[in-house]
């Protein structure tokens, strides 16, 4: 009797699905990032061979919530920044601002005796708070309501975290589907975001911040399309979650008068600068605002693409300022010729990401509004196998060292290049 084969459709199906519930629970890093990136592949595959399966409701949902299920039941296994989050709220509930004083400072020694667990389980705890004012804000949300319900701090206040930022990640698909409905993204678009296994791992399952700033800037891209002042505000939010939905300032007001065009910049810094403001009123005041920023871009340094291979040779400073002007340089050009913003913005967040001197899994995910515009088969390469970045995870919860194996840039970065250039070179044949 002949078994009848799979259909590439199917395949493809199968390979995501199979892979990303098998990385979820192999309780081994190294295999869990080989079945993450088998599974990115797979999302490739269906995205690129039958995106007319976000037409289909019960497969396409069944997809998106199940895979999300799945990864919010296993928890943040991958990461453990949801930690700080939660930590920083504490912080916030009692009074003290989290930019002055870093997880150990001698200050927070009361608050780490009454939340034991948090305080055990906060990353980098001699560095204060990097995160813009809206993400601490949904920390302090947490502590406010685990507080109410007479709940010890600690597994509650990640796990309304989590929640929450699985909302972001559902309203960025809602909003996709929208758009996608009126013409104005590609028909991949749900597929491309819905079954991503690395937007299911990072913000279901690890609860990372990004999904509320992606979808502030994917809706501040939808309204600088339709010419909407709204594209501001969005901007303005999204830079209060995290700075890079400023990415949209050049393009704001575009095609109005020069006045009308600084009074929505204005607007949209203003917003940002505003969300800063209640921190003046806590303990520690404008003390340390930007201390935890300004250490995390001297300091870091992880899965980069470019910055590995210049810092030998000028160190890190150097680098850092060279690559800097680099990005600069390259931005203005965007502004200058690109009229488009999903073209212009894109092409400055997605070169920020290349020269970034860390570059976490979660940070490409903000390359994927872009993809539902106009989908990239390098930048679908890039989400598919960056996942490989976790190999190292178990070594380093053992011995407290990341050590990132030479062969997972060799494996990631060349191809990479290889399908950008063929890209670019597609688009001026065309």
């Amino acid at each position: 009797m002949r078994v009848p084969l799979p259909s590439p459709r199917n395949a493809g199906l199968s390979l995501l699905v199979g892979a990303f519930l098998g990385a979820l629970f192999t309780g081994d890093s190294r295999v869990a990032a080989v079945l993450l990136a088998l599974a990115g592949v797979g999302w490739v595959w269906c995205a690129r061979s039958h995106s007319e399966n976000a037409r289909r409701p019960v497969l396409f949902w069944s997809v998106a919530l199940g895979l999300r299920l799945a990864a919010f039941v296993c928890g943040p296994v991958f990461s453990d920044d949801v930690q700080r989050y939660a930590w920083e709220g504490e912080v916030l509930l009692a009074g003290k601002s989290p930019y002055a004083y870093a997880p150990n400072a001698p200050e927070l020694s009361e608050l780490r005796a009454r939340s034991p667990e948090l305080a055990a389980r906060v990353n980098h705890p001699d560095v204060p708070a990097v995160y813009p004012p809206l993400t601490q804000a949904c920390g302090l949300a947490a502590a406010a309501v685990v507080h109410a319900a007479g709940a010890a701090p600690g597994s509650a206040n990640v796990w309304i975290l989590r929640s929450v930022f699985l909302l972001g990640d559902l309203g960025v698909l809602f909003v996709l589907l929208r758009a996608r409905h009126s013409g104005r993204l590609s028909a991949a678009a749900p597929v491309i975001w819905g079954w991503c296994p690395l937007v299911c791992l990072e913000f279901a399952g690890s609860g990372h911040l990004d999904s509320l700033g992606i979808l502030c800037l994917l809706l501040g891209l939808l309204a600088l399309e339709s010419g909407s002042g709204r594209a501001a505000v969005w901007s303005g939010l999204g830079a209060a979650i995290k700075f890079l939905p400023l990415c949209l300032l050049p393009w704001i007001g575009r095609g109005s008068t020069p006045r009308r065009r600084m009074l929505l910049v204005a607007g949209a810094l203003g917003l940002l600068a505003l969300s800063y403001l209640p921190f003046l009123f806590l303990e520690g005041s404008e003390r340390g605002l930007g201390s935890g920023l300004r250490e995390y871009g001297e300091r870091w340094e992880s899965g980069s693409l470019v910055y590995r291979w210049v810092v030998p040779r000028l160190g890190s400073e150097s680098t850092r300022v060279l690559l800097g002007l680099a990005w600069l340089g390259c931005s203005t050009a965007f502004v200058l010729r690109r009229r488009d913003a999903w073209s212009g913005a894109g092409a400055i967040l997605g070169t920020f990401l290349v020269l970034s001197p860390t570059l976490h899994p979660w940070y490409v995910l903000w390359m994927l509004p872009f993809l539902a515009h106009r989908p990239s088969l390098a930048w679908s390469w890039l989400v598919a196998s960056i996942p490989l970045s976790y190999w190292p995870l178990d070594a380093w919860k053992e011995h407290g060292r990341w050590i990132d194996p030479a062969w997972i840039w060799w494996v990631i970065a060349p191809m990479f290049a290889v399908l950008w250039i063929g890209g670019r070179r597609a688009e001026v044949r065309a």
